[in-house]
């Protein structure tokens, strides 16, 4: 069941309904990399970045090696204004 909730905030991602979104993901697998990485996008999209570092440091936890999500991370941490930071995520980004 998880699985349909993971595939319905993804349509609604996809129409810009991010706090829908944000719903559906909290009703999908949350130990499921790709989820997270959503929440994190619609987290983003909303401005609450605090909490798309938060869910991109969770899927981080489930694979420290994924160099996407150290990039995504650093990304993040850099908009926050985190710039040492969010330079050893991007060191991490090409050597985790």
């Amino acid at each position: 069941m998880p699985e349909i909730y993971f595939h319905l905030a993804l349509a609604q991602s996809n129409l810009g309904q991010y706090e829908e979104a944000l719903i559906s993901y909290g009703n999908a697998n949350k130990n499921d990399q790709q989820t997270l990485y959503g929440e994190r996008l619609s987290f983003a999209n909303l401005g609450r970045l605090e909490e798309a570092a938060r869910a991109i440091t969770k899927a981080l936890e489930i694979n420290s090696l994924d160099r996407e999500a150290w990039g995504l991370k650093g990304q993040i941490l850099t908009d926050l204004g985190r710039h040492q930071e969010a330079h050893a995520c991007f060191r991490k980004s090409k050597h985790p």
